[in-house]
């Protein structure tokens, strides 16, 4: 099964990157100035954090490491303030209203993981995009946004999951919110991921072996999900050919861009590309 499915990721990965698509756009990246060539102006970072994102800090899932390498490129960041463990319809709306209340001109949103979940309800949310009009780009690190099979497995009665919800109440934190991104159909977030057509949207998604895995339960995670086949450690790399946008995909990466390479590179390039709308441009199809 490992060699199998280590066989099946990488075909994914270099299909992507071979892809008319998203090869072009993935060798921009690549190619891409780590710096933008003018100044940034009224333009702002909005960051939308992973689930348990004050909990798990050390995890990645309050976006640090974007912070670190937006704030190295001058670029004000912000935090939208997701509930930690909220429903998509309790984020979404707390989106919507940090959207609208904000009055820069230019919007880029990151998310990652849970976060892209609750940015994709917001959307849906908000009938016209209105709240959307003045966010050019959204990148979406690890977005859930199909979800995950292992929302079930997590909050099933086997003895891994009941040991980890047992061990996290201890800590008061509550893993319910995990029903909010369960992939099945008729869940929380089946439904299309729609966009306003002048919104730029890139998946960032780490491709990851079992080898990658940082530690015991992030292998566990993969080998649950190896029935499925490729995997970041928590969700299904396969989801994202259905997806709308461009897909960069860093061989290596777990679910929360945890690698062993220097990541602030590839950040800076992405970020740097965001805040230009005319590097993206090129790269998406004209029309809705």
């Amino acid at each position: 099964m490992s060699a199998a499915l280590d066989h099946e990721t990488r075909r994914l990965y270099e299909s992507l990157r071979s892809s008319p698509r998203h090869g072009p756009f993935i060798r921009a990246v690549e190619q891409a100035p780590r710096r933008p060539r003018t100044p940034i102006r009224d333009t702002v970072l909005a960051i939308g954090p992973a689930a348990l994102y004050k909990e798990f800090r050390r995890s990645g899932a309050d976006g640090r490491r974007l912070r670190e390498a937006a704030e190295g490129l001058g670029l004000p960041v912000d935090t939208i303030p997701l509930k930690p463990a909220g429903t998509l319809t309790e984020n979404g709306a707390i989106i919507l209203k940090w959207l609208r209340t904000h009055r820069e001109k230019n919007i880029v949103l990151v998310s990652l993981s849970k976060g892209g979940a609750d940015i994709k309800k917001a959307l849906a949310m908000d009938s016209g995009f209105e709240s959307f009009h003045r966010v050019s780009a959204w990148i979406s690190v690890g977005g859930l946004m199909d979800g995950t099979p292992l929302a079930q497995w997590l909050l099933s009665k086997e003895r891994i999951p009941s040991a980890l919800r047992a061990v996290n109440r201890m800590a008061g934190v509550d893993l319910t919110f995990l029903r909010e991104v369960d992939r099945r159909s008729g869940g929380p977030l089946d439904f299309d991921l729609t966009l306003p057509a002048h919104l730029r949207l890139v998946h960032v998604l780490g491709f990851s072996l079992q080898a990658h895995a940082c530690n015991w339960l992030a292998r566990a995670f993969h080998r649950r999900l190896a029935a499925y086949g490729p995997n970041d450690g928590f969700m299904l790399l396969g989801d994202c050919q259905r997806w709308p946008g461009l897909i960069y995909p860093l061989w290596g990466a777990d679910h929360y861009f945890r690698t062993r390479e220097d990541l602030r590179p590839v950040l800076e390039r992405l970020l740097t590309m965001a805040v230009e709308p005319s590097r993206l441009d090129p790269f998406f199809d004209p029309g809705p």
